[in-house]
């Protein structure tokens, strides 16, 4: 259902922006942004019922696949290395969401399909 009804471009529009920035707070502002697009979109989609993770995660790796995010790998190992100490609270969830995804395209189940 969210594959058709969702708005996409928006998220997909903001997760390649990531590129854009340059400190490792504004990449994760940057991803935080993305992923409340997200949410708001699921939302629409669902007459306003909220997402739960069961919906946000699967719809988080399409729109990463999507969009395509330049060095998203080197982006995660920055924000990481420099910046992940210091994020906390609702922030700390959407980098997990986040950080998880782009594990599950690194998995072997994945990258041999």
């Amino acid at each position: 259902v969210y594959l058709s009804t969702c708005p996409w471009a928006e998220v997909q529009k903001e997760l390649s922006a990531l590129k854009t920035y340059k400190s490792p707070e504004g990449k994760l502002q940057c991803i935080v942004k993305s992923c409340k697009l997200l949410i708001r979109s699921l939302q629409l989609s669902k007459c306003g019922d909220p997402p739960g993770a069961d919906d946000t995660f699967p719809a988080l790796v399409y729109l990463l696949i999507k969009a395509n995010p330049p060095n998203l790998l080197s982006t995660e190992q920055y924000i990481k290395n420099f910046y992940e100490i210091f994020i906390s609270g609702e922030d700390a969830y959407w980098w997990t969401q986040f950080c998880s995804g782009i594990g599950f395209l690194r998995t072997p189940e994945f990258t041999q399909q």
